[in-house]
């Protein structure tokens, strides 16, 4: 989910020849907004031949081919955890083996609302943890820390297996259940 696209615009500062840009977007205003920014920006029209933007849900996308790396915002402590696991399969259907998806979350937020929350939103953010604990146990390579965002954030980057991945496997019917 590139919004707006604040992250996208240092994201198209590293676009070379050769590269494609494929932006997954479901809010229609966004989308518009995107549209604008590769119309009329300067950086974002030198690669616009070289992007797609896709108005649609992640999990529903069909890409041609899979990616190298994929990049996403989407504020994943905010959904149901149903949609969350079916993110983070679509992550990882739509990477390639050695692939590395790159994902930001605020620090702490989801420790700290485990705690506070109650009943079925504790529930909600106590599974969104498991699963994200399990993709990030199994495939973190890296984490940074931010410190200059307001809040500070971490960004989480996962490397998909080469080859077989059975421990995908694993993981996605853990989460099915």
């Amino acid at each position: 989910g590139p919004g707006t696209g604040a992250v996208t615009r240092e994201i198209v500062k590293q676009i070379r020849p050769g590269d494609q840009l494929d932006l997954v977007e479901l809010n229609d205003k966004f989308v518009e907004i995107l549209h604008q920014r590769f119309d009329t920006e300067q950086g974002f029209r030198e690669i616009k031949l070289q992007t797609a933007i896709h108005n649609c849900p992640l999990q529903d996308y069909g890409a041609g081919e899979e990616y190298d790396f994929i990049v996403s915002g989407l504020p994943l402590n905010n959904f149901p955890t149903e949609l969350v696991s079916d993110i983070f399969k679509a992550y990882f259907r739509l990477l390639k083996p050695g692939g590395v998806l790159s994902y930001f979350e605020y620090m702490y937020v989801r420790p700290v609302r485990k705690v506070v929350s109650r009943g079925e939103e504790n529930q909600r953010i106590r599974e969104i943890d498991q699963i994200m604990v399990d993709y990030t146990r199994q495939f973190r390579i890296r984490r940074n820390w931010v410190w200059c965002n307001l809040p500070p954030a971490w960004v989480q980057h996962l490397q998909k297996e080469k080859g077989s991945s059975p421990a995908l496997e694993q993981t996605a019917s853990q989460n099915q259940s």
